[in-house]
């Protein structure tokens, strides 16, 4: 019955194609615990484990012609100096604020890092546990003036 009429067939086409219009933004549609800024791409997780929210931004560097002239600094730096702060170096300088926040939507903890905090291209911290139900992550660009991403992401329970 549903493909009898010719406006069946039309209305069908279109349920169909509006269906896999939403499933196909659903599955590869914009994360919003993920997103790039000056040539480095940002992705946040978070998990609790018994009395701790421990968080992660991952960086990474994109392989675009914007993260050539990011990598360009590395010349600056002394040769004698470890793979780490060599990749620290390539990083543009920025700044990140994490907030914990609770069943209320309330923030109850926030801490603040830069560039000179990442230890192998993450950021890493934990809070304790007071009912946190997500982490927020705002970063921002000393490069570019109003150059900001949000990121954000539900906590996950690892018990």
């Amino acid at each position: 019955a549903l493909v009898h009429t010719k406006s069946a067939r039309y209305s069908l086409f279109a349920l169909i194609l509006v269906l896999a219009f939403f499933v196909g933004f659903y599955f590869f549609g914009a994360k919003s615990y993920e997103d790039t800024l000056d040539g480095v791409h940002y992705k946040l997780s978070a998990f609790s484990f018994e009395d701790n929210v421990y968080v992660s931004i991952k960086l990474e560097l994109e392989d675009s012609k914007e993260s050539e002239k990011i990598s360009k600094t590395i010349e600056n730096t002394d040769t004698n100096t470890s793979e780490n702060s060599n990749q620290n170096a390539r990083l543009p300088d920025f700044s990140v604020q994490i907030f914990a926040i609770d069943n209320d939507n309330q923030i109850i903890e926030k801490k603040n890092f830069s560039k000179n905090d990442v230890k192998d291209l993450y950021l890493r911290t934990t809070f304790v546990n007071h009912d946190i139900i997500m982490i927020k992550a705002e970063v921002k660009s000393s490069e570019k003036q109003d150059s900001t991403i949000e990121l954000s992401c539900k906590v996950g329970n690892e018990k």
